[in-house]
């Protein structure tokens, strides 16, 4: 009888697809692009994997990708401005190598391997020029920037594929299947420049670095709030001290000066 009743779910739990997501090698530290008196040799592109270790192929994978750039703290005329976060992209689908360059879906067979083109490093100009190649905007960074993340166009998509420059962010990415339970996994990066021209023969030597501050790890899924939740944390007692002293220093500016 328990045979009949959960023999099949359970043979289908058993065999169901289960994605992770690893880095190429667990012990680098970095990735970098080396150029010699400027000129880049080639484009680096930091790559992923991404494991099927279940026992069946899952269908229609996609990685979804989110960025999160961190301000603050910092003291103003106004008072001090808390930390925060700022989304710079809000969800955006990663590039699989040997996929068509408008499929965003690929599937992947049990106990195999898909490399994921994470991000793209280079020089300024390279960057700049694979930014406006992709559809986006490179204006929306206000500094030059060596890095951009290996995305699909989204058109009309109000977001900045640029990594900052020497600035960490914390990257999401979400492995979603038709046919597999969806895993999130995060970390933090950082790309900065390096520049060393103390060679005797001229050539100096430069490069962009991303380092893994943080490598990726599994993360739970974070539910929406509800709105009693967000209520409560909107009325908590320091929630409305700061809303009390944010309508306060509004009054003082409004007050007309003699």
């Amino acid at each position: 009888m328990v045979v009949a009743l959960f023999g099949s779910p359970l043979q289908r739990w058993w065999r169901r697809p289960k994605l992770v997501l690893q880095h190429d090698d667990d012990a680098l530290e970095s990735d970098e692009a080396i150029f010699v008196s400027g000129e880049p040799r080639r484009p680096h592109v930091v790559t992923l994997l991404v494991i099927n270790r279940g026992r069946t192929q899952a269908d229609d994978v996609e990685a979804v990708v989110s960025v999160h750039q961190r301000f603050g703290p910092e003291t103003t005329e106004a008072g001090p401005i808390p930390e925060f976060e700022v989304p710079s992209v809000s969800r955006g689908a990663l590039r699989f190598e040997l996929a068509s360059a408008g499929q965003t879906h690929v599937p992947v067979p049990p106990r195999s391997v898909r490399t994921l083109q994470f991000v793209r490093l280079g020089t300024a100009d390279h960057i700049h020029a694979a930014i406006a190649s992709n559809g986006d905007d490179p204006s929306a960074a206000e500094h030059p920037s060596h890095g951009m993340l290996c995305v699909h166009p989204a058109p009309d998509a109000d977001r900045a594929v640029f990594l900052p420059e020497d600035d960490v962010v914390r990257v999401t990415i979400e492995l979603q299947a038709r046919n597999a339970r969806a895993s999130r996994w995060e970390a933090h990066v950082k790309v900065w420049q390096w520049d060393a021209r103390e060679a005797e023969d001229g050539e100096g030597l430069a490069g962009v670095q991303l380092e893994w501050v943080r490598p990726f790890r599994p993360t739970r899924s974070r539910l929406p709030q509800s709105a009693r939740q967000v209520w409560v944390r909107s009325h908590t007692p320091l929630a409305l001290w700061r809303e009390h002293r944010f309508q306060r220093l509004m009054r003082e500016e409004d007050e007309p000066t003699e």
